[in-house]
């Protein structure tokens, strides 16, 4: 049996002490500090309040926490007429209170950590923030797969692994992550190059193949697939 031999890919490093982990071929959708605006698409985002919104959340099951985005502007009516009926049910004093305008995803990103919330939705796509040391890099590693990276791993420091969990899950539409400071990704540029040069592969590069296979565990989607990420 060949044992897997982890690879270091690189470093990252987080001034904020806030990292953000998603699917970056997503990153478009990404509004930063501004408020999300997309006139194709409008939505509402809610916060649940009252007694017993944690346990109505629990119960509700809809997104992580206390808090609901990117509700979609056509069916807020219908929503909010589910939660409701869903306290009522289940005898939770709470209620849906609509923000006056839809929560910035870099605020989003403070919210969960304050919260100690495992994650949060932008129009559907899962984004992990994580709270981490922000006086130094951290050295990033991978384990290779069938196809791409069977997992990697984030390295907080050089004590034993004392114990593991679950965070959650994050497609991988675009077959590649991205790990990078909340503060940092408000100047994400998405499509336009900062130097105004393109940025062609290299021939002999698989993904430049027409005929390659994903770089990600085939799915519904070219490259979808899922791939564990472990906090040291």
């Amino acid at each position: 049996m060949i044992m897997a031999v982890e690879v270091v890919l690189g470093e990252v490093t987080c001034p904020s002490g806030q990292l953000v982990i998603m699917d970056g071929g997503y990153l478009e959708l990404w509004s930063g500090d501004r408020v999300p605006d997309d006139e194709e698409r409008p939505a509402t985002d809610f916060a649940i309040v009252g007694p017993d919104a944690e346990a109505a959340a629990d119960s509700f099951d809809r997104q992580t926490g206390t808090r609901l985005y990117d509700v979609p502007a056509h069916a807020v009516a219908e929503f909010t007429a589910t939660f409701d009926e869903h306290c009522r049910e289940h005898g939770h004093g709470a209620s849906l209170r609509a923000f006056k305008q839809q929560v910035p995803h870099r605020e989003r990103v403070r919210h969960a950590v304050a919260a100690r919330e495992h994650g949060f939705i932008v129009m559907g796509v899962p984004v992990l923030p994580i709270e981490v040391p922000a006086d130094r890099p951290l050295r990033v590693t991978a384990v290779p797969g069938e196809y791409g990276w069977q997992s990697m791993r984030i390295e907080f420091g050089d004590a034993p692994v004392a114990d593991s969990w679950v965070f959650g899950e994050l497609g991988v539409d675009h077959a590649r992550f991205v790990f990078a400071d909340a503060d940092a990704l408000s100047s994400w540029e998405h499509v336009r190059a900062l130097d105004g040069l393109a940025d062609p592969r290299s021939t002999t590069s698989p993904a430049a193949d027409p005929e390659a296979r994903p770089s990600g565990r085939t799915g519904s989607k070219p490259g979808r697939g899922r791939c564990p990420v472990r906090l040291r």
